[in-house]
């Protein structure tokens, strides 16, 4: 049930998906480490199916006998704005807790949004976890989701190493919301840029602008890597919630 909810969730999210296994812990054997134990929560919409749920366990402790218990955060997903909003007020209403912690959360989670007082919901800590180095730049280009519309020429290099890598070269990019082309061409290239550029702004989630900084760019066509720059980034970062 769950992971009917889960793809649906996966297919509005930017990033990496996950295993299916890794979301039915504790309901099967796992393929490695100790078997989750925890609790399981579900929100239904109004026809009664379900648009999010929640994974978590909760540790009790009773400091000079005043409860002070803690909620642990596995998984929070949901399809909608309302089951997201109701699964965390679910979570902050369990009694005899005063800290919920959740990890693997998104740097823009819309959490803080949803509390009285914004202050009382914090960011400890924020870590990169996912490095993209593309072995077939065109495949690629053609595979990821596009919110916008353009065209470009793109001169894609690897110093060094161009015997190793597939995709590298002049590929003439069209891209839509609709999907996308990546095909070789003898065209003057717009923008000539390393594979490293091409990777780190993949997914969405880095500015190209901010990358060719230390990777470097030639942009021969005025106004090509603010294109670029644009037709890469997604309204959402990335989200890989899943360590691996």
């Amino acid at each position: 049930m769950s992971t009917t909810c889960a793809g649906r969730a996966r297919l509005g999210t930017c990033g990496v998906g996950r295993s299916t296994g890794r979301w039915i812990w504790g309901l099967r054997p796992p393929t490695f480490g100790e078997a989750w134990k925890g609790f399981l929560v579900l929100h239904r919409d109004a026809a009664g199916g379900v648009d999010g749920y929640a994974r978590y366990s909760t540790k009790t402790e009773w400091p000079d006998h005043i409860p002070q218990g803690t909620v642990e955060v596995e998984d929070l997903h949901a399809t909608t704005h309302e089951a997201y909003a109701a699964l965390w007020r679910y979570l902050a209403s369990i009694d005899l807790v005063t800290v919920v912690r959740a990890e693997s959360r998104r740097c823009s989670e819309p959490l803080p949004w949803l509390a009285t007082n914004q202050r009382a919901v914090r960011q400890s800590s924020a870590i990169d976890g996912l490095w993209v180095r593309p072995v077939d730049v065109p495949r690629a280009l053609e595979a990821r989701a596009w919110e916008r519309a353009g065209s470009l020429v793109l001169d894609v290099s690897e110093p060094g190493d161009e015997s190793r890598v597939a995709g590298t070269g002049r590929w003439l990019l069209d891209v839509s919301p609709d999907g996308a082309r990546c095909t070789s061409t003898d065209r003057s290239a717009d923008l000539a840029l390393p594979l490293a550029a091409i990777g780190a702004a993949l997914l969405g989630g880095t500015r190209l602008r901010d990358v060719v900084l230390t990777t470097g760019c030639d942009e021969a066509r005025p106004g090509a890597l603010a294109l670029a720059d644009s037709l890469f980034r997604t309204a959402d970062e990335p989200w890989c919630s899943t360590g691996f």
